[in-house]
């Protein structure tokens, strides 16, 4: 697939988020997490010196790792917790273990920030998994929640998302949130204001880093 079809269908599935309806997600536990994370960091080892892909059957994948829902994985460098790649799906795209699969080689391979990582790499970077509720529109930014709720903003064929973790790692506070989620949609600042849909979400968030304490 090119680099403008991936683009696209990352878009398509940021875009389709005002339209899903925010059903009851069951929380995923810590043995769940550690699966994901398990996924996620095979699929790199084997994706990058094999370019191949674990098959899930090898896992015994059941239960809410079979539910379709948002999902995005971040590698981050392992020295300095600078960030490496991130990519996901805003909604339900797939099987969640699948999908996990899926946006740790797009992390990887195919953010257009960085450049690819290359068979060896894999051992330079910690994953981290964010697991999404559905977005929720909101009609005021006093509903932000500041390292509760992440954010989507959407405007025709513009879109920005920014996870719940990112204003804690950055130290900001509800303005400067908003200001970069207009700016990573490419959007003048308080678009929300002038037609651009403003969503909030929640994310359950599972990390090697995390893991190995």
């Amino acid at each position: 697939m090119s680099e403008r079809m991936r683009a696209l269908l990352m878009l398509l599935c940021l875009l389709c988020a005002a339209a899903v309806p925010a059903g009851a997600q069951q929380p995923l536990s810590e043995t769940d997490g550690r699966l994901l994370l398990r996924i996620a960091r095979d699929t790199l080892v084997e994706f990058l010196n094999r370019q191949t892909l674990p098959p899930l059957s090898r896992y015994g994948v059941s239960g809410p790792l079979q539910e379709k829902c948002g999902v995005f994985v971040t590698l981050k460098d392992r020295r300095t917790r600078d960030l490496r790649g991130c990519i996901g799906y805003i909604v339900g795209h797939k099987e969640l273990a699948a999908a996990v699969a899926d946006c740790t080689v797009f992390a990887a391979t195919r953010d257009l920030r960085f450049q690819p990582m290359r068979a060896g790499e894999e051992q330079t970077v910690v994953i981290e998994i964010s697991v999404l509720s559905p977005p929720r529109r909101i009609t005021g930014i006093d509903e932000i929640r500041v390292g509760t709720h992440g954010l989507l903003l959407t405007q025709g064929m513009k879109s920005g998302v920014l996870l719940p973790q990112v204003p804690v790692e950055q130290h900001w506070g509800r303005e400067e949130f908003l200001q970069a989620v207009c700016r990573k949609a490419d959007l003048p600042d308080r678009a929300w204001e002038h037609g651009a849909v403003l969503s909030v979400f929640t994310a359950q968030i599972f990390s090697e880093q995390a893991a190995a304490h």
